[in-house]
């Protein structure tokens, strides 16, 4: 792999640097400047229409974020036999600001996100509708998380923490059976001309920011898709809520909500989609998967405290779900 990072990393003329591995890519520390090495498989659909959204975005005036650096040849990627390589400038934390502004400012920098790709179209980036797909995607997860509790009061399975897993399970009942009323009843094909906005990134997280002199950034774009926008907003408010660093109070969530939706009106359908995908347990699902689909238990005590922690977390949703279901006469 070091002869691979070193033969792309000509082609940006640097020759003296150290290569650090980071998740599924590298930083690049060149002394005075950092780099993201980024791959994606060389046959991996749509990279191309990726790298032209993100031009058109920055075209657009979305600058928080992080910048291909074009190679000596003026490309943005350089292909090899089975990977297809990218240079992002690097977007470090720096962890000084004040953390309820920080996260107010992660809201502020994905309003304007999606502000920018108002203008755009899919069809452009050769992206399908996925609103069906990612109901569906939503849908099956929590129908495994129903049948995994139903398998563990049958004792079906045998697991160090089944008995733990099925009260948290039971705890969260009621969160499953919200939001399958409302995926169930939602109409995909139809929300595309809803919705004011047509694209998102999906999965996003804290993680996903970066604190750069006093400016919040978005560290990368690495996919987008015709899709939910309001799936980038619940799984980022659902991040900040299972953050340890902070108090919850619902006057603050229902504040960040607010910041993200400065001078617009929610209609129906996004109000019961914020709703659900901020209250779907995407902690737990992870963890439960872990357990029982990869059959992953070597930190036993690690999982204990993430579900002692879930448990508190379930306190906070549920005051969520009472405030939000009253104001918006749900």
């Amino acid at each position: 792999m070091e002869h691979i990072i070193q033969r792309v990393l000509l082609n940006y003329n640097i020759i003296g640097y150290n290569a650090i591995k980071n998740g599924k890519c590298y930083i690049i520390d060149c002394g005075e400047d950092k780099f993201i090495l980024n791959s994606h498989r060389r046959n991996k659909k749509g990279i191309k229409e990726l790298f032209q959204f993100k031009e058109d975005i920055y075209n657009n005036g979305f600058r928080k974020t992080s910048r291909v650096v074009k190679s000596n040849n003026g490309n943005s990627y350089i292909i090899t036999k089975d990977r297809i390589y990218y240079l992002t400038t690097y977007i470090e934390n720096e962890n000084k600001m004040e953390l309820s502004l920080f996260y107010k400012s992660t809201m502020q920098v994905l309003r304007n996100f999606h502000k920018c790709t108002k203008e755009l179209h899919p069809e452009k980036y050769r992206l399908r509708r996925e609103y069906g797909k990612t109901i569906d995607k939503y849908i099956r997860r929590l129908v495994f998380l129903v049948n995994l509790k139903q398998e563990l009061n049958m004792k079906i399975i045998k697991a160090p923490l089944d008995s733990k897993v099925y009260d948290i399970l039971n705890a969260y009942d009621n969160i499953f059976d919200k939001c399958l009323l409302i995926l169930r009843s939602v109409v995909p094909k139809s929300s595309e001309k809803l919705l004011r906005y047509k694209f998102c990134i999906s999965n996003l997280g804290l993680d996903n920011f970066g604190e750069v002199e006093g400016k919040i950034l978005l560290r990368d774009i690495p996919k987008i898709k015709q899709s939910y926008y309001l799936t980038d907003l619940g799984s980022l408010l659902n991040s900040i809520e299972n953050s340890s660093s902070i108090k919850w109070n619902y006057s603050f969530f229902e504040e960040l909500v607010n910041t993200y939706n400065k001078e617009e009106t929610f209609i129906d359908e996004e109000i019961y989609l914020l709703y659900c995908f901020t209250i779907f347990p995407y902690r737990l699902y992870e963890i439960c998967k872990g357990i029982y689909k990869k059959q992953n238990t070597s930190n036993i005590n690690i999982l204990r405290n993430e579900f002692d922690y879930l448990i508190e977390v379930k306190e906070n949703l549920d005051l969520w779900i009472k405030k939000f279901e009253e104001k918006y006469n749900m």
